[in-house]
């Protein structure tokens, strides 16, 4: 009897150690990590859902209700006839002889409660982008950044290319 329990007792402690072993430690980093989850078109039309993860080692990722600082940066880039990716260019209003590069921007606010700061967090951001593609485009992608409250910049990401149906 005592050699069954001994048996079940490594059993336990091995899978145990096992299971232990492959929970990945999030990051303690305060520089924002992002990644590419999906872009999904919806209604026939030229809107899609944009999915991007992140990683945030001290919580402050998400802006405060009242904050009105821009906080995810996508830049839409169109295949051009050469094949490389350029982004698209809109008039400075400053200066008649510059142009600007067209970025969408928005700002990732946290709910009421503030229980994240502080704390690591992880998790997705989804993104209702309507009028995702030029006209006259056919294959473009985009480029995302991320900043949090103290400034940091995450990694900057590229969606893979897509093709306008």
């Amino acid at each position: 009897m005592k050699t069954g329990y001994k048996k079940l007792g490594i059993i336990f402690s091995t899978v145990l150690t096992l299971g232990w072993g492959c929970v990945k430690k999030q990051s303690a980093d305060p520089i924002p990590v992002i990644s590419f989850k999906s872009f999904v078109p919806y209604e026939q039309s030229i809107n899609a859902y944009l999915t991007i993860g992140f990683e945030d080692g001290d919580g402050d990722l998400l802006m405060s209700k009242d904050n009105t600082q821009n906080s995810l940066f996508i830049q839409y880039l169109y295949k051009s006839t050469n094949g490389t990716f350029l982004p698209v260019l809109t008039p400075n209003a400053g200066n008649p002889n510059k142009n600007d590069t067209l970025f969408f921007n928005y700002i990732v606010k946290r709910d009421a409660e503030d229980k994240y700061t502080g704390k690591a967090i992880k998790g997705d951001i989804l993104i209702d982008l309507r009028g995702y593609v030029r006209q006259g485009d056919k294959t473009f992608k985009y480029k995302i950044s991320l900043r949090d409250q103290k400034g940091n910049k995450s990694n900057e990401i590229e969606t893979p290319e897509f093709i306008e149906p």
